[in-house]
């Protein structure tokens, strides 16, 4: 199976920006892996980053790219795939349009520390990045969108169905990088 990370396509695309409560509440929901669907408050991104305010099924959340953003379009396109552990949370764009964040509540501890190339920092001794991937036991094949814990690099990551069903349905705004293993 080939894996990608996801990361929108934000030079084309541009970003969106938050306030830092918002922002956090946003972040703070990426990284658990608890349903909060049922006490989500619409969030309302406040402003481009930029000039660049082109539409993407994939909009791209400021520096934190890793947060997965989709428009109601993507979302129908893959909900079937990934919905039994994934939640549409609204978000408003700051043209207006409604979107989503997709709250992907799938952690997967499969990261082989010992065998894979990484970086870490010399201060917290947190992995910093990973040059190439080996992961300790093979995923699932119904698992086709998943994070890799905070600890573990914190990817976003998603497989060739997911990355098939992006490009049948003709969706923009999603690099596909495959990840390095």
């Amino acid at each position: 199976m080939v894996y990608y990370v996801y990361e929108p396509a934000s030079d084309d695309y541009g970003a969106v920006s938050l306030s830092r409560d918002a922002g956090s509440r946003l972040i703070d929901a990426h990284l658990d892996d608890e349903r909060v669907g049922d006490t989500w408050d619409k969030i309302v991104f406040d402003r481009y980053d930029d000039d660049l305010n082109v539409p993407s099924d994939f909009p791209c959340f400021s520096n934190y790219t890793r947060v997965p953003l989709m428009s109601a379009r993507a979302w129908d396109a893959i909900s079937d795939m990934v919905g039994d552990y994934c939640e549409p949370l609204p978000v408003v764009m700051p043209s207006g349009e409604e979107c989503y964040f997709v709250h992907v509540m799938l952690t997967v501890d499969a990261l082989d520390e010992s065998r894979s190339e990484i970086s870490y920092n010399n201060t917290t001794g947190r992995i910093s990045r990973v040059y190439r991937y080996v992961f300790n036991s093979p995923i699932p094949q119904d698992i086709h969108l998943f994070k890799l814990p905070i600890h573990r690099g914190s990817e976003l990551v998603y497989d060739s169905h997911f990355k098939s069903l992006v490009e049948e349905n003709d969706l923009k705004g999603l690099l596909h990088t495959e990840l390095p293993m």
